[in-house]
């Protein structure tokens, strides 16, 4: 991981690059809310909420996206940084929302303080599987402007979005290990052990 500055709104943010060597801080996030998750259902407890510990990461480290570590909750929580012709940086905000229910149930800020939204649909997580939709401003607009509640926030369904929208994943894939490419013996559970599949590659991160 590296950290780099980014100037929004005239303040220096400080935002975190990650990279292969993160993959594992970012999994056992995951794993660890996993682990969570099935104690609560075993004991008829609610269900975690899918922590932005990992979702944010996750997104960031799959969509090449910086992390703005330090941003405060009523401003986007990371950039998309690229060049243009003339060599100058054209940096977008990001907003990231993560779900792990099949209709996607969600809030959105009402001023859309964000150039785009990227929604992690973890609906399917017993299956580690993952799905990432893009959505810009000009997409949701219509739908936040649709609602009469006085809050600051949207309440919406991300799934019945995409439907309407005819929005496509533009990416999909599953986190964790790949039953299919490793050998379940290999990996004892142990951090050493899972760091050395990690560093082995033979595992599906985001494909």
């Amino acid at each position: 991981m590296k950290t780099i500055p980014v100037i929004h709104k005239g303040r220096t943010v400080p935002c975190n690059i990650y990279s292969h060597e993160d993959d594992f801080m970012i999994l056992n996030i995951f794993f660890n809310w996993r682990m969570q998750e099935q104690l609560a259902s075993a004991s008829e407890l609610k269900r975690p909420s899918l922590p932005t510990e990992f979702s944010t990461p996750f997104c960031c480290r799959v969509l090449d996206l910086a992390h703005a570590v330090k941003s405060p909750k009523s401003e986007p929580n990371c950039f998309e940084i690229g060049r243009i012709e003339d060599g100058s940086l054209a940096i977008k905000t990001i907003e990231i929302k993560a779900t792990i229910t099949e209709d996607g149930f969600t809030d959105i800020k009402k001023d859309l303080d964000f150039d785009e939204l990227c929604w992690l649909d973890c609906s399917n997580y017993k299956n580690l599987s993952f799905y990432i939709y893009q959505f810009t401003k000009e997409d949701l607009k219509s739908f936040i402007s649709e609602s009469k509640t006085q809050r600051n926030s949207v309440t919406v369904h991300m799934a019945e979005i995409a439907k309407e929208l005819g929005v496509q994943p533009v990416f999909e894939g599953r986190v964790g290990i790949s039953v299919e490419r490793v050998e379940w013996e290999r990996v004892d559970g142990t951090e050493e052990s899972v760091k050395k599949l990690l560093e082995s590659e033979e595992y599906l991160f985001a494909l």
